[in-house]
């Protein structure tokens, strides 16, 4: 994204932003416009506010997300392939800037169920195929797939992948598995 465009010199009476990487982008560009974001994962540990009661700065918007919800998605991980011992976390280092957002509970989460948290960062396209077909050669293998702008860019090829490979997955948001549904419904 080019926060260096026109619509900046326009002068601006707010911005919208909608996911991380853009809100660091319009952040550092003006410290007066106010940014209002709507997806943003970790907005406090993204530095964006100092707190969702206070926000301060020119920053504020919607969390949309609560990390306990990693614990949960491990939970429904065991509960859908019971024999899972070790799970992928798939995401993008560049888009999941916050990515200890969600990692930390999943830890914390997949420990208490003797789970084994392997961590796949991809960062293009042509890796996906490799990391997680590693991930299905590797006996009791799970995936969860991180939300950011990446594998959501690219979710019908992730959805696609794990359904090819046969790899029970978990994903941070309900359109992954309307793809991956025969029906297209949940």
């Amino acid at each position: 994204m080019d926060t260096r465009g026109s619509s900046l010199r326009s002068n601006p009476d707010l911005i919208l932003s909608q996911s991380t990487p853009a809100t660091t982008a319009l952040r550092q560009e003006t410290r007066t416009i106010p940014i209002i974001f709507g997806i943003v994962a970790d907005p406090i540990g993204s530095g964006f506010v100092a707190s969702f009661l206070r926000p301060g700065g020119n920053v504020t918007g919607f969390a949309v997300a609560e990390p306990t919800q990693a614990g949960k998605w491990v939970e429904l991980l065991k509960e859908i392939a019971p024999r899972i011992t070790r799970v992928a976390v798939l995401f993008n280092p560049a888009m999941a800037t916050y990515a200890e957002f969600w990692l930390k509970p999943f830890k914390a989460a997949a420990s208490s169920f003797a789970v084994e948290v392997i961590l796949a960062p991809v960062h293009d396209t042509s890796e996906l195929e490799s990391v997680i077909a590693a991930q299905a050669r590797e006996p009791n293998s799970g995936l969860f797939v991180m939300p950011d702008a990446f594998t959501i860019t690219y979710r019908v090829e992730v959805t696609s992948l794990a359904a090819r490979h046969r790899l029970p997955a978990v994903y941070g948001l309900r359109f992954f598995t309307e793809l991956g549904s025969p029906t297209g419904r949940t």
